[in-house]
């Protein structure tokens, strides 16, 4: 363009009981989380009112004390941040820019997904930044995210802390929008990456920078803005100044890029906020929503309704945007362990620290040897965002609804 913070998903419990214990009560046992000295994730142990932590191996009142692991599966999530001019503007609602709000933003979600994803962050156009159509650069190479505790606190561990200075010091001056020389230039680190990796593309208009694209008045962005002479295709090099043509919507080229990486197996979800006043018209308002959402589509992300892309027209928007992305790259209501466990029968599954009953309806319910699924309302709570983790324990009978 122009030049409570409750941490929902997944956890693999850190502690592991070393027998089952056995007693004439069978009930299964009650779970507490648990952090050491200096804050860190300890991991899931079982409580009892009137016992210490953790209980003894025998602990009165338990049937059964063995939390199963879940295999570890943390998907790549790789932010990519428009810092165009554009960007300082203010966002709707918001008396912080829309630059302001997308950090705001992404520290929420890494808050309470990062103990689950590795995550890295680039930001265009890049640095040093003469012309304003540099391609970005990464600026946070990919890494695990904070433990789960710092979530729990609502305080930035070390790992968001780094991410997050890192983006303030590209602070938007002016420049443009390098879209697809930005998704080309990552590419290669990209499909590097070990695991599924997703893209977040978060941007506040229709790409553009590309000196060898060539258009019409009606893909001219001084055109649809107004800005000069609507006699004049004013992003002709032939008709106005050398580099008019960087002007032009940049639609077909950030298609391909996002289409290559989704033919290496990478899909790109699209976060768009409100195009710079001063190029808004109804004109470019369609012809920009039209290049987001077939940057959506070639994704593999779009929404089944129109918007395709993720539109976070203000700062609750853009929060619930980067949420449902967060939920949908890092929540499965499908969960392996790393072994089977002694006794099927013997087995119950925990959402946080409350049982959750077996039932195929709404409960929970074998896959394989080593797999249970969240049915119905029990799935539901979990890509709400209401659970924090999912626990199976094992040496106590399965309570079924």
């Amino acid at each position: 363009m122009r030049f409570r913070a409750v941490a929902w998903l997944l956890h693999s419990a850190g502690w592991v009981a070393a027998t089952v214990a056995c007693s004439s009560h069978d009930r299964p046992p009650l779970l507490q989380w648990t952090t050491d000295a200096g804050g860190r994730d300890s991991g899931l142990t079982i409580r009892d009112s009137q016992t210490p932590l953790p209980p003894a191996l025998d602990a009165p009142g338990y049937c059964g004390n063995q939390i199963i692991e879940a295999v570890q599966d943390r998907p790549n999530l790789y932010l990519v941040l428009d810092r165009s001019g554009s960007m300082l503007e203010a966002l709707a609602g918001s008396s912080l820019s829309k630059y302001s709000n997308a950090l705001g933003a992404i520290g929420n979600l890494l808050r309470t997904i990062g103990h689950r994803v590795n995550y890295a962050a680039a930001a265009f156009p890049g640095e040093p930044n003469p012309s304003g159509c540099e391609p970005g650069r990464e600026v946070f190479s990919l890494r695990p995210g904070d433990p789960l505790s710092y979530g729990l606190s609502g305080a930035n561990g070390p790992a968001l802390t780094e991410l997050l200075s890192q983006l303030q010091m590209l602070w938007p001056t002016d420049g443009g929008t390098p879209t697809s020389e930005t998704l080309n230039a990552l590419r290669p680190e990209l499909v590097s990456l070990k695991g599924r990796t997703s893209v977040v593309l978060l941007t506040d208009g229709a790409p553009n920078c590309n000196s060898a694209a060539r258009c019409t008045a009606e893909q001219c962005m001084p055109n649809l803005a107004g800005w000069c002479d609507p006699a004049l295709n004013c992003c002709d090099p032939s008709s106005v100044p050398p580099g008019s043509q960087l002007f032009c919507v940049d639609g077909d080229a950030a298609e391909q890029a996002v289409l290559a990486l989704s033919d290496a197996g990478i899909q790109t979800y699209v976060v768009g906020l409100p195009t710079s006043k001063n190029e808004t018209t109804i004109e470019a308002s369609a012809l920009y929503t039209s290049v987001l959402d077939r940057l959506a589509i070639a994704g593999g992300t779009a929404k089944s309704t129109s918007p395709r892309y993720y539109r976070a027209s203000d700062t609750t928007a853009l929060g619930d945007a980067l949420r449902a992305i967060g939920v949908e790259v890092a929540v499965r209501c499908d969960i392996a362990l790393t072994a089977p466990p002694p006794d099927p029968t013997l087995v119950n599954v925990y959402l946080d620290t409350a049982l959750l009953e077996a039932d195929p309806i709404d409960g929970w319910s074998w896959t394989s040897a080593t797999s249970v699924a969240l049915r119905g309302k029990a799935c539901e709570r979990l890509l709400a965002g209401d659970v924090l983790q999912v626990q199976v324990v094992s040496g106590c009978p399965t309570v079924v609804r």
